[in-house]
């Protein structure tokens, strides 16, 4: 969906027991007919894509919507830390993904909710929260703004 080191980047002992993060996205998508959309958030050293916090279902997707517009949040807690070097540190968290459906189609709209999985992760080394997606269908997906948020 978007460069995870450069957006969302969690650096290198910020995390913390309680500390929560929050990712906000959003942007334009455009499918040429019905097919399935899977959102997959991950934590990891580099952009590679993963499940390991949870992936969404293989939602369906409307139809031939044109340029509708998207928003996507995910909040993630840190639930524990350790020693510097290796999976010392776990992390939970949940979102959604919602966007407009078809004109004047009633109940085509899209929303997917992902997460849900504690991921490990070291926490002395600076992490990204990556988030893909995989559309079945032709289309186009615009990513817009990314924010990573550390809330306290």
């Amino acid at each position: 969906m978007w460069n995870s080191m450069q957006y969302c980047l969690i650096p290198a002992y910020d995390s913390r027991p309680g500390k929560v993060y929050v990712v906000e996205a959003g942007g334009l998508i455009t499918t040429a007919a019905t097919g399935a959309l899977t959102i997959s958030p991950t934590i990891s050293t580099s952009n590679a894509a993963g499940t390991t916090l949870g992936a969404s279902i293989a939602q369906t997707v409307p139809a031939s919507s044109l340029s509708g517009p998207w928003y996507l949040k995910m909040i993630l807690t840190c639930r524990a830390t350790g020693a510097p070097g290796g999976s010392n540190a776990t992390i939970l968290g949940h979102g959604f993904f919602i966007s407009g459906g078809v004109a004047a189609t009633a109940n085509s709209g899209l929303q997917v909710t992902f997460g849900g999985t504690a991921a490990t992760y070291d926490h002395s080394v600076a992490q990204s929260i990556w988030i893909s997606k995989t559309l079945s269908v032709a289309g186009s997906w615009t990513t817009q703004f990314v924010d990573l948020t550390a809330m306290n």
